[in-house]
């Protein structure tokens, strides 16, 4: 109960709030009564409390398959949709996105079948995280609307993408030119990680005897000399 403390000749003011809950079902016209009582003095005022629902359906769960995944894996969005009428409902739009740093990555929309009367359904959309798929953390917004588009109920969570650094033991490529007294080298390396890599060294050795023919283009960061071999590295 709420107790008031009034002066002579004060008005107070009480002020009553209900809250319909999005699962909450309809609830027919219901008196409630509202007592007041002051001293041996009780007054008693009804209020009718009824409880309309725009649409009979909401979002009642949404969970992911994982919730950290590396690249080139995938995740599996589930959405549930409860129908809190005692009746068949008609067909609703299912909206899946996925933002990385406020940007959409991810859209695919998608219609649903009748559900049942006090039933639920579940709907669900797989992302795969492409190769070189940015780190970091992507957010996840599934929105249910009726068939003309209109925001009905919506869910969010968010996973993570986890960095790989992928840096080959070989090279990737390395090219080989041969010419009039002259061969070319070319080699390539690929970081095949979603992250810029740590600092790392690309060698080439070359026999001793073939050192003073050997001329790098790209200036190496280290030159050793060692059992009739010479190594060339660059960082």
């Amino acid at each position: 109960p709420k107790v008031l403390a009034l002066a002579p000749n004060q008005i107070g003011k009480i002020s009553l709030y209900v809250e319909a809950k999005k699962f909450s079902p309809e609830i027919l016209p219901t008196q409630i009564e509202l007592n007041i009582r002051s001293g041996e003095t009780l007054l008693k005022k009804p209020l009718i409390l009824q409880v309309i629902r725009k649409y009979p359906v909401f979002l009642s769960s949404l969970k992911l398959s994982s919730y950290s995944i590396y690249p080139l894996e995938n995740v599996k969005i589930v959405a549930n949709i409860k129908n809190t009428k005692n009746e068949l409902t008609p067909n609703y739009k299912v909206s899946f996105q996925i933002f990385f740093e406020n940007k959409e990555v991810f859209r695919i929309e998608k219609v649903t079948d009748y559900i049942p009367p006090n039933g639920e359904i579940e709907v669900y959309e797989i992302f795969s995280a492409e190769k070189y798929q940015q780190p970091g953390k992507y957010d996840v917004l599934v929105s249910l609307k009726d068939l003309k588009g209109e925001l009905i109920d919506e869910l969010k969570t968010s996973f993570q993408v986890k960095p790989i650094e992928k840096i080959p033991a070989n090279f990737t490529r390395k090219e080989c030119k041969y010419s009039f007294l002259e061969i070319t080298t070319k080699i390539t390396v690929k970081n095949e990680g979603n992250v810029r890599s740590k600092p790392f060294y690309v060698v080439e050795t070359v026999p001793i005897f073939l050192k003073d023919f050997f001329i790098p283009f790209t200036k190496p960061t280290e030159v050793e000399v060692g059992n009739g071999f010479v190594n060339y590295k660059w960082l």
